[in-house]
């Protein structure tokens, strides 16, 4: 059997030419954890310490760039929530085969998702 060179996925990262506005929305808004910091980088985690880890740097976002979900007790309590934070919400929740799901973006415009598993 050939050896695999890839064993696991370690990183993902996101670009923003706003990083200020980055640590802003995932420390206060989303509730993680600044982890490390670079000139034009944050590394976040999940407060709880449950979940991946994540690097934003700077830079454009990609169209069609990284997808990061997080799961969630109540989709629409989320929706809420969210919206009283004044997150852009890109789709509302709604019934999927795998749950309910809600669409939102950070301040870059990168697009964000949250699901209630059935």
């Amino acid at each position: 059997m050939a050896q695999t060179l890839l064993k696991e996925l370690n990183i993902i990262i996101l670009r923003t030419p706003d990083l200020e506005a980055a640590r802003a929305f995932y420390r206060d808004v989303m509730g993680m954890s600044v982890k490390t910091e670079a000139p034009n980088f944050l590394q976040v985690h999940p407060r709880e310490g449950q979940g991946p880890e994540f690097g934003i740097g700077v830079g454009e976002p990609s169209v069609g760039g990284p997808e990061l979900w997080w799961r969630t007790e109540d989709a629409d309590a989320l929706h809420a929530w969210l919206v009283a934070r004044g997150v852009r919400i890109l789709a509302e929740p709604s019934d999927k085969p795998f749950g309910r799901a809600i669409e939102f973006a950070d301040p870059a415009g990168n697009r964000l998702y949250a699901y209630q598993p059935r």
